[in-house]
């Protein structure tokens, strides 16, 4: 296997498991009475991931180039959340009367 071909698919099983640990964190949120903010509540959720990237290159002495892969999930979170606000506002547009 290449390693090109090993990156790729450990970025798609990551933003796989991504996707499926939001959908199950909003899930738990939603039940316990969160609604509105939810999905805002999932992104921060996220931003735990950069801190501890953060941490673990200071600690480590690696260069900071390497945090800001930490910063995928909250960008596919961000992405995931605006994309679907653009895709209900769309679908609200189309059902409004004119």
């Amino acid at each position: 296997m290449t390693k090109e071909l090993a990156f790729i698919l450990g970025l798609l099983i990551f933003l796989v498991s991504l996707f499926s640990l939001s959908l199950i964190l909003r899930n738990v949120l939603s039940k316990a009475g969160v609604k509105k903010d939810a999905r805002w509540s999932i992104v921060l959720f996220w931003l735990i991931v950069p801190l501890l990237t953060l941490i673990t290159v200071v600690g480590q002495g690696l260069t900071l180039l390497i945090a800001l892969l930490g910063f995928i999930p909250v960008l596919a979170a961000c992405g995931g959340l605006l994309l679907h606000n653009a895709i209900l506002s769309h679908k609200k547009n189309r059902e409004t009367p004119a």
